[in-house]
């Protein structure tokens, strides 16, 4: 019963990192190599690491609430859930604010 519910885990995982990272079809996609100034080359960075990082941080509050699910009151399978969701709700929150790290930066050391 365990195996059909990670399968059932790991589908829906691959769904929502597929759904969130693949860009629509028939969408044009700019070159990576023309990147005229550093402030352009740290905007397009942060959208791949939160593309990406959305969708681990997800898949890690899925896993995390399966472990809490399935701890049948273990005290130590229990506390390791609650620190896995809470360390992955912490990170989706740095990434949402991610978007004004570059402009922090670029505010302190010229980007241009």
């Amino acid at each position: 019963m365990k195996i059909l519910y990670f399968k059932i885990l790991f589908i829906a995982a691959g769904m929502v990192l597929l759904l969130t990272t693949v860009p629509v079809f028939g969408q044009s996609i700019d070159s990576p190599v023309s990147i005229g100034s550093f402030n352009n080359l740290a905007i397009k960075i942060g959208k791949a690491m939160r593309a990406i990082g959305g969708a681990i941080g997800i898949i890690m509050l899925l896993v995390g609430a399966y472990q809490y699910i399935t701890s049948a009151g273990n005290q130590e399978k229990t506390k390791t859930a609650h620190r896995l969701i809470l360390w992955a709700v912490i990170g989706l929150f740095v990434l949402l604010i991610g978007e004004n790290w570059v402009t922090i930066f670029c505010s302190i050391i010229p980007c241009s």
